[in-house]
């Protein structure tokens, strides 16, 4: 994978693929869940930046014809806001117990991540991400009671219990038989978010705060 640091983000290149165009749907279906999955592990920590957002450009029908097989990814902030550093991370600079917390927190924050985009959402695709999201929480929960954070024990604790409580409400949307029904689960996960926990346990273990 090659890589590019831009003054608003970060830009990937997965390799070269060969075959007919296989249409934007597919290649959306491909990229987004792809270019999620580098920035996360190109960055490490997206947290310390603050809200993020990944895009991608893709090769139309005559670019990929034309031997264009590349899918360039990068990320900024949303809207007009500059992002002007780099948000490349470096494991070497992060401790055991930091280099733990942040891949425990690494499932959930690849799954949320792709959240459908709100116009274009429809309720089959909404609940597979809800479904995944369950999956990815549960991972995360398991991560975090493995976790070995040296003065976070009670923080940890608490996150833990509260991403427990707000799973059958994930599981539950992942069922969810109508848009309201599926809408109501999603404010209920809100509740259960932890973020209060994870902004102590940030600072405990000498990570980076990210603006409220």
């Amino acid at each position: 994978m090659h890589h590019a640091a831009s003054r608003r983000g970060v830009r990937f290149l997965p390799p070269h693929r060969a075959g007919d165009f296989p249409g934007r749907d597919r290649i959306t279906a491909i990229a987004r869940p792809r270019c999620g999955e580098l920035f996360m592990d190109y960055a490490l920590d997206p947290m310390a930046f603050g809200r993020l957002q990944t895009y991608y450009f893709h090769p139309d029908e005559r670019g990929w014809e034309s031997g264009n097989r590349t899918v360039v990814c990068w990320v900024a902030r949303p809207g007009d806001a500059e992002l002007d550093v780099s948000v490349r991370g470096n494991a070497a600079d992060l401790d055991p117990a930091q280099r733990e917390f942040l891949s425990a927190l690494k499932p959930l924050y690849t799954a949320a991540a792709l959240r459908p985009v709100e116009d274009q959402q429809n309720l089959t695709t909404a609940t597979a991400w809800a479904r995944r999201m369950a999956q990815a929480q549960a991972e995360t929960v398991r991560l975090l009671k493995d976790a070995d954070l040296p003065g976070a024990e009670v923080p940890t604790g608490r996150l833990v219990a509260e991403l427990e409580a707000g799973l059958p409400f994930w599981q539950q949307a992942a069922e969810a038989p109508d848009a309201d029904v599926f809408l109501s689960r999603l404010r209920s996960v809100d509740e259960h978010n932890g973020e209060q926990h994870i902004r102590r346990i940030r600072d405990l273990l000498d990570l980076p705060l990210p603006a409220s």
